[in-house]
């Protein structure tokens, strides 16, 4: 760990990062988690009527993963992002200094996949109907 750099609790950083997601990310709101246990092991955020992202608390390794859902189009590389065969990209933050590219990063999916959307309306013409 570099010295400038801020390790936060685990449930800290959590909290940290949905604050910031919710602020920062236009659209976002917290989605329900429908589960049988008494307490989520995960908290998820929506956007546009859909899951964004889903946040958890990796409490061995003192850290938050952040998976971002497969209906979102994200393309840049990330130097918190880790390689998995899940959703459309994971992130892993250990400490504050990297909330704020978590954030930038779910923040341009979002931008990336309306624009995506929107091409898509206008290339079939669909902007006109309305």
């Amino acid at each position: 760990m570099r010295r400038y750099e801020t390790p936060l609790p685990t449930a800290h950083l959590l909290d940290t990062v949905i604050c910031a997601l919710l602020a920062e990310v236009p659209g976002t709101t917290e989605g329900q988690v429908m589960t049988a246990q008494d307490r989520a092991p995960y908290r998820r955020i929506d956007c546009d009527g859909r899951a964004l992202v889903y946040v958890r608390p990796l409490r061995r390794r003192g850290a938050v993963r952040i998976d971002v859902s497969g209906l979102w189009c994200v393309e840049r590389e990330a130097s918190i992002r880790i390689a998995t065969g899940t959703g459309s990209a994971t992130l892993l933050l250990k400490v504050r200094e990297q909330v704020e590219p978590a954030v930038a990063y779910v923040r341009d999916a979002v931008l990336r996949t309306r624009e995506a959307y929107a091409r898509e309306r206008r290339r079939r013409g669909e902007s006109h109907a309305a």
